[in-house]
Parts: structure tokens; C-alpha cells; sequence
């Protein structure tokens, strides 16, 4: 259902691919955790026998689900943080952890300049055009569906990018969240999602 590939300077590695045969890469179990105005967590063990076992990088590899029933991305982001093990059998394994595109928000931090937009759209479109201006093109997020109807006056107290757009958040309602298509990520605003907090785990409810 899920397959599961690591970037490195726009070059991909698969990692885990959805079958049965054991001669196709897979993980070693695959966790997904995905909430609203949360930065969705990834984590995932990998063998020194995978082709991508020496291409992890934290905060340099982009780790992308894709969900091979419909070929959407079910998780865009990068690895956070690498931990190397033994497992019982004496085997060395990497354990990964990822975190989600939204997470991008909090690499930069706005001054204590002052927002006044007429509309969400408008706040957004400020705000993060001092976060692109500030972080190369993979970590770049634009503006995406909003549908929380509301003006926006908000002064900026040196907090991330995130921190601040979620304390606009608390006053004005809504959750946001960050998906991609065609290779750019995408801030959406949204009153009311269809789905809170799902969790994918190999096994379990993921084939």
C-alpha cells in the first residue's frame, strides 16, 4: 500500500516497497503519525543490507510515503533523527525518525514586525514569504486552500514561524496542515478537516 523513499539532492532511494517479495527493499516496521496544527511524525528501522542505509542524513534527507493505491503522498518531510543499534540478533539497524513538512516553519523565526491582512489568505501570504525568504527551495511552503473566514492583526514576538502562526490560530479557529503536490508544499487553513488524528502502522491497518 505504502511505499517509503529517501532524497538526497533530488536523488531517490527507495526504501520500502509495498509486496510480499523479499527481494524488493522494506522497512522494518513504519509508524505514521498524522494530526492537525501538528507536525506529523515518521519512524522507521533500517537494516545495513538496504540501499539506503548510508544515504540518511539528518536534516538533510527528504523522506517521502507514497500511497500506491491512488499515487498520492501520504507524508512529505525529512529525517530528523538517527539513532544506530543492535537489535537481539546482533544485527546493526538505524533507527529513523522524520518529521513532516510542516515542521519547516519552525527552522526560521520572525521579528517583531506587525500583520494586518483583511483575510487569512493575506496573513499567509506575508508570513511565509519572510520564511521562504530565509530557507532554500525544498523547505519553501505557499499558500494553499483556507477557508477560515476572518481579519488578521498580529504582532510577531521573535517566535518560529509555526509558533506564531499557530497563536494566530488559537484567536481565529481552524487547523492548519501542509501537504504537496507537483513538488511544492502547501500551507491549507482549513475550519474543518475530515480526519483529526490517524496513526499507519506496518501490520496493522497498513498492507
Amino acid at each position: 500500500m505504502y511505499q517509503v523513499s529517501i532524497f538526497n539532492n533530488n536523488v531517490e532511494t527507495v526504501v520500502h516497497y509495498p509486496s510480499a517479495d523479499q527481494n524488493d527493499p522494506h522497512v522494518n516496521g513504519l509508524p505514521l503519525k498524522e494530526g492537525l496544527s501538528m507536525v506529523d511524525t515518521l519512524s522507521f528501522k533500517l537494516y545495513t543490507n538496504s540501499l539506503g542505509y548510508d544515504k540518511l542524513f539528518e536534516l538533510v534527507t527528504k523522506v517521502k510515503v507514497f500511497d500506491r493505491r491512488d499515487n498520492t503522498i501520504r507524508f512529505s518531510g525529512r529525517v530528523l533523527n538517527i539513532d544506530e543499534r543492535m537489535d537481539n540478533d546482533g544485527k546493526i539497524y538505524k533507527d529513523v525518525t522524520c518529521e513532516g513538512g510542516l515542521g519547516y516553519l519552525n527552522d526560521t523565526k520572525q521579528r517583531g514586525s506587525s500583520f494586518v491582512a483583511n483575510d487569512v489568505s493575506g496573513f499567509l501570504t506575508q508570513i511565509l514569504s519572510v520564511h521562504n525568504s530565509k530557507v532554500d527551495h525544498g523547505k519553501q511552503i505557499h499558500v494553499g486552500t483556507v477557508t477560515v473566514i476572518s481579519q488578521v492583526i498580529h504582532t510577531c514576538t521573535y517566535l518560529t514561524t509555526l509558533a506564531e502562526i499557530l497563536a494566530v490560530r488559537e484567536s481565529i479557529g481552524g487547523d492548519i496542515r501542509v501537504r504537496e503536490v507537483n513538488g511544492l508544499l502547501y500551507l491549507d487553513w482549513l475550519q474543518s478537516f475530515d480526519d483529526s488524528i490517524v496513526e499507519v502502522s506496518l501490520g496493522v491497518n497498513m498492507k
